[in-house]
Protein backbone atom coordinates (compact mmCIF):
# COMPACT_ATOMS: atom_id res chain seq x y z
CA UNK A 1 0.00 0.00 0.00
CA UNK A 2 1.59 3.23 -1.20
CA UNK A 3 0.52 6.69 -0.03
CA UNK A 4 0.98 9.35 -2.69
CA UNK A 5 1.81 12.52 -0.77
CA UNK A 6 2.71 16.09 -1.60
CA UNK A 7 3.27 19.01 0.67
CA UNK A 8 1.42 21.65 -1.33
CA UNK A 9 -1.87 21.68 -3.18
CA UNK A 10 -1.39 21.77 -6.94
CA UNK A 11 1.92 19.90 -6.91
CA UNK A 12 0.48 17.19 -9.18
CA UNK A 13 -0.16 14.51 -6.57
CA UNK A 14 -3.61 13.44 -7.77
CA UNK A 15 -2.64 13.40 -11.44
CA UNK A 16 0.45 11.37 -10.52
CA UNK A 17 -1.68 8.87 -8.59
CA UNK A 18 -3.82 8.16 -11.65
CA UNK A 19 -0.86 8.25 -14.02
CA UNK A 20 1.18 5.75 -12.01
CA UNK A 21 -1.89 3.54 -11.64
CA UNK A 22 -2.31 3.52 -15.42
CA UNK A 23 1.37 2.67 -15.79
CA UNK A 24 0.85 -0.28 -13.43
CA UNK A 25 -2.02 -1.44 -15.66
CA UNK A 26 0.39 -1.34 -18.60
CA UNK A 27 2.60 -3.71 -16.59
CA UNK A 28 -0.26 -6.21 -16.36
CA UNK A 29 -1.44 -5.32 -12.86
CA UNK A 30 -4.85 -4.27 -11.55
CA UNK A 31 -4.21 -1.40 -9.14
CA UNK A 32 -6.62 -0.27 -6.48
CA UNK A 33 -6.72 3.52 -6.12
CA UNK A 34 -8.26 5.08 -3.01
CA UNK A 35 -9.30 8.70 -2.67
CA UNK A 36 -8.50 9.54 0.96
CA UNK A 37 -9.27 13.25 0.68
CA UNK A 38 -12.77 13.67 2.09
CA UNK A 39 -12.75 17.45 1.79
CA UNK A 40 -11.44 17.74 -1.80
CA UNK A 41 -12.12 14.46 -3.61
CA UNK A 42 -10.30 15.54 -6.75
CA UNK A 43 -9.26 12.01 -7.67
CA UNK A 44 -12.74 10.80 -8.57
CA UNK A 45 -13.44 14.03 -10.43
CA UNK A 46 -10.25 13.73 -12.44
CA UNK A 47 -11.06 10.11 -13.26
CA UNK A 48 -14.63 10.98 -14.19
CA UNK A 49 -16.01 8.65 -11.53
CA UNK A 50 -19.26 9.02 -9.62
CA UNK A 51 -18.82 10.34 -6.07
CA UNK A 52 -20.40 7.54 -4.07
CA UNK A 53 -18.45 7.33 -0.80
CA UNK A 54 -16.69 4.07 -1.58
CA UNK A 55 -14.43 4.22 1.47
CA UNK A 56 -17.53 4.16 3.70
CA UNK A 57 -18.61 0.99 1.92
CA UNK A 58 -15.23 -0.62 2.49
CA UNK A 59 -15.36 0.33 6.15
CA UNK A 60 -18.82 -1.25 6.42
CA UNK A 61 -17.53 -4.56 5.08
CA UNK A 62 -18.24 -4.33 1.35
CA UNK A 63 -15.72 -6.23 -0.78
CA UNK A 64 -13.48 -4.22 -3.07
CA UNK A 65 -15.35 -5.36 -6.17
CA UNK A 66 -18.51 -3.71 -4.81
CA UNK A 67 -16.99 -0.63 -3.17
CA UNK A 68 -14.80 0.27 -6.15
CA UNK A 69 -15.80 1.74 -9.50
CA UNK A 70 -14.06 1.22 -12.83
CA UNK A 71 -13.64 4.60 -14.56
CA UNK A 72 -14.17 4.16 -18.34
CA UNK A 73 -11.35 6.63 -19.07
CA UNK A 74 -8.91 4.51 -17.03
CA UNK A 75 -9.55 0.86 -17.89
CA UNK A 76 -7.97 -1.67 -15.57
CA UNK A 77 -8.08 0.60 -12.52
CA UNK A 78 -10.32 0.00 -9.53
CA UNK A 79 -11.17 3.29 -7.83
CA UNK A 80 -12.61 3.70 -4.35
CA UNK A 81 -14.07 7.18 -4.07
CA UNK A 82 -13.84 9.32 -0.95
CA UNK A 83 -16.28 8.99 1.90
CA UNK A 84 -16.25 10.47 5.39
CA UNK A 85 -13.08 11.08 7.39
CA UNK A 86 -14.25 9.17 10.46
CA UNK A 87 -14.33 5.71 8.85
CA UNK A 88 -11.28 6.10 6.64
CA UNK A 89 -8.98 4.10 8.99
CA UNK A 90 -11.38 1.16 8.82
CA UNK A 91 -11.53 1.43 5.03
CA UNK A 92 -7.75 1.42 4.71
CA UNK A 93 -7.51 -1.56 7.04
CA UNK A 94 -9.98 -3.43 4.83
CA UNK A 95 -8.10 -2.42 1.67
CA UNK A 96 -4.90 -3.95 3.06
CA UNK A 97 -6.25 -7.36 2.08
CA UNK A 98 -6.30 -6.42 -1.62
CA UNK A 99 -3.80 -8.57 -3.50
CA UNK A 100 -2.80 -6.05 -6.17
CA UNK A 101 -0.93 -2.76 -5.80
CA UNK A 102 -2.80 -0.08 -3.86
CA UNK A 103 -2.26 3.68 -4.25
CA UNK A 104 -3.77 6.17 -1.77
CA UNK A 105 -4.28 9.74 -2.91
CA UNK A 106 -3.87 11.74 0.29
CA UNK A 107 -4.78 15.34 1.16
CA UNK A 108 -2.11 17.97 0.63
CA UNK A 109 0.19 19.04 3.43
CA UNK A 110 1.22 17.35 6.66
CA UNK A 111 -2.09 17.50 8.53
CA UNK A 112 -3.82 14.76 10.57
CA UNK A 113 -5.78 13.97 7.41
CA UNK A 114 -2.50 13.01 5.75
CA UNK A 115 -1.12 11.23 8.80
CA UNK A 116 -3.92 8.66 8.86
CA UNK A 117 -3.34 7.16 5.39
CA UNK A 118 0.41 7.79 5.53
CA UNK A 119 0.72 5.88 8.78
CA UNK A 120 -1.25 2.96 7.34
CA UNK A 121 0.81 2.76 4.12
CA UNK A 122 3.79 0.48 3.60
CA UNK A 123 5.64 3.15 1.60
CA UNK A 124 5.16 6.70 0.40
CA UNK A 125 5.63 8.32 -2.99
CA UNK A 126 6.38 12.03 -2.68
CA UNK A 127 5.36 14.48 -5.43
CA UNK A 128 6.83 17.98 -5.61
CA UNK A 129 7.52 20.84 -7.95
CA UNK A 130 10.84 22.69 -7.99
CA UNK A 131 9.49 25.89 -6.43
CA UNK A 132 11.02 26.78 -3.03
CA UNK A 133 7.64 26.75 -1.25
CA UNK A 134 6.69 23.34 -2.61
CA UNK A 135 10.12 21.89 -1.78
CA UNK A 136 9.83 23.20 1.76
CA UNK A 137 6.41 21.60 2.15
CA UNK A 138 7.74 18.37 0.64
CA UNK A 139 10.46 18.24 3.28
CA UNK A 140 7.83 18.71 6.00
CA UNK A 141 5.82 15.83 4.56
CA UNK A 142 8.94 13.67 4.44
CA UNK A 143 9.57 14.47 8.10
CA UNK A 144 6.03 13.36 8.93
CA UNK A 145 6.57 10.09 7.05
CA UNK A 146 9.72 9.41 9.07
CA UNK A 147 7.88 10.07 12.32
CA UNK A 148 5.23 7.56 11.26
CA UNK A 149 7.92 5.02 10.25
CA UNK A 150 6.66 4.97 6.67
CA UNK A 151 9.65 4.67 4.32
CA UNK A 152 9.86 6.93 1.30
CA UNK A 153 9.85 4.87 -1.89
CA UNK A 154 11.04 7.88 -3.85
CA UNK A 155 10.09 11.24 -5.29
CA UNK A 156 8.55 12.39 -8.56
CA UNK A 157 9.51 15.93 -9.50
CA UNK A 158 7.17 17.98 -11.66
CA UNK A 159 9.19 20.64 -13.42
CA UNK A 160 8.15 23.92 -14.97
CA UNK A 161 8.72 24.56 -18.68
CA UNK A 162 11.97 26.44 -18.02
CA UNK A 163 13.26 23.66 -15.78
CA UNK A 164 12.44 21.03 -18.41
CA UNK A 165 14.10 23.06 -21.17
CA UNK A 166 17.21 23.52 -19.11
CA UNK A 167 17.49 19.83 -18.29
CA UNK A 168 16.95 18.71 -21.88
CA UNK A 169 19.48 21.19 -23.23
CA UNK A 170 22.42 19.54 -21.45
CA UNK A 171 23.68 16.50 -23.41
CA UNK A 172 24.12 13.41 -21.26
CA UNK A 173 22.54 15.04 -18.21
CA UNK A 174 20.92 12.57 -15.81
CA UNK A 175 17.20 13.50 -15.86
CA UNK A 176 17.03 12.72 -12.14
CA UNK A 177 19.55 15.43 -11.29
CA UNK A 178 19.13 19.19 -11.15
CA UNK A 179 20.37 22.30 -9.39
CA UNK A 180 17.88 21.80 -6.55
CA UNK A 181 18.59 18.05 -6.11
CA UNK A 182 20.16 18.49 -2.69
CA UNK A 183 16.87 20.00 -1.47
CA UNK A 184 14.61 17.21 -2.77
CA UNK A 185 13.75 14.58 -0.15
CA UNK A 186 14.46 10.98 -1.05
CA UNK A 187 15.57 9.38 -4.28
CA UNK A 188 14.25 11.05 -7.42
CA UNK A 189 12.54 8.34 -9.46
CA UNK A 190 11.52 10.60 -12.35
CA UNK A 191 11.17 14.20 -13.50
CA UNK A 192 8.19 15.13 -15.62
CA UNK A 193 7.37 18.38 -17.43
CA UNK A 194 4.41 20.55 -16.60
CA UNK A 195 2.05 20.29 -19.57
CA UNK A 196 -1.58 21.16 -20.21
CA UNK A 197 -2.59 17.56 -20.99
CA UNK A 198 -0.39 15.24 -18.92
CA UNK A 199 -2.28 12.06 -19.81
CA UNK A 200 -1.52 12.71 -23.49
CA UNK A 201 2.17 13.56 -22.99
CA UNK A 202 4.70 10.87 -23.88
CA UNK A 203 7.29 12.55 -21.64
CA UNK A 204 4.98 12.50 -18.63
CA UNK A 205 3.90 8.93 -19.32
CA UNK A 206 7.54 7.87 -19.47
CA UNK A 207 8.06 9.36 -16.01
CA UNK A 208 5.06 7.52 -14.63
CA UNK A 209 6.32 4.30 -16.18
CA UNK A 210 9.69 4.80 -14.45
CA UNK A 211 7.95 5.30 -11.10
CA UNK A 212 5.72 2.25 -11.62
CA UNK A 213 8.75 0.12 -12.46
CA UNK A 214 10.56 1.26 -9.33
CA UNK A 215 7.53 0.65 -7.13
CA UNK A 216 6.85 -2.77 -8.64
CA UNK A 217 10.43 -3.93 -8.21
CA UNK A 218 10.99 -2.38 -4.82
CA UNK A 219 13.96 -0.38 -6.10
CA UNK A 220 12.50 2.81 -4.69
CA UNK A 221 12.41 1.47 -1.16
Amino acid sequence: MIAVVGGKGGCGKTTTTLGVARALVDRGQTPLVIDADADMPDLCRLAGAEERGGTDGLAAGAPVREAAVRPPAFPGIRLVTAGGRRRLPEALAAAAAYRGPTLIDTPAGASPGVARPLGRADRALLVTTTTPACLEDARSTHTLARRLDTPLAGTLVREGFRDSDRQSSVPGRDPRSGPESDRIPGRVLARVPTVAAPFESSAVRAGWQAVAAALASGRGA
